[in-house]
């Protein structure tokens, strides 16, 4: 019997507002388009989360296009979150460990165009790459 296709959600997000309409985030959009064809993924366009905020000045819990995400998250709409790269989730670790969490609490696995973290134990990894911190 065939492997039942996993289905995929994109986060993409661009920091400053005045680049919601540019070229900058199609790009990054693209690229993650393009990642989810290459893996072989369903990408429905209801589950291509954008938005341009700052992930610096403002917290997660006040994000809706991220909390959307979750939420979608939650109800198993999705198999993978696929970001153009970590930080794109978040800019603070901490927020990025829960968030990292929460998707794999509910069977949700993240990846970036570069690298698949489906193993819980990279979460350090996961940490140390995102802020290039010495993690030895």
């Amino acid at each position: 019997m065939p492997k039942r296709k996993e289905r995929m959600a994109g986060y993409i997000r661009e920091s400053d507002p005045n680049l919601a309409d540019s070229t900058t985030i199609e790009s990054q959009a693209k690229l993650v388009r393009n990642y989810g064809g290459e893996e072989g993924y369903i990408y429905e366009p209801q589950h291509e989360f954008k938005e341009a905020i700052s992930a610096y000045m403002i917290p997660y819990t006040q994000r809706p296009k991220l909390l959307a995400m979750l939420r979608a998250a939650e109800r198993h709409e999705f198999d993978v979150l696929v970001v153009s790269e970590v930080r794109a989730i978040s800019r603070r670790q901490v927020e990025v460990l829960i968030l990292y969490d929460m998707l794999q609490k509910w069977g949700i696995r993240l990846e970036t165009v570069k690298e698949k973290f489906a193993d819980p134990a990279r979460r350090q990894a996961l940490a140390c790459k995102l802020y290039s911190t010495d993690c030895q």
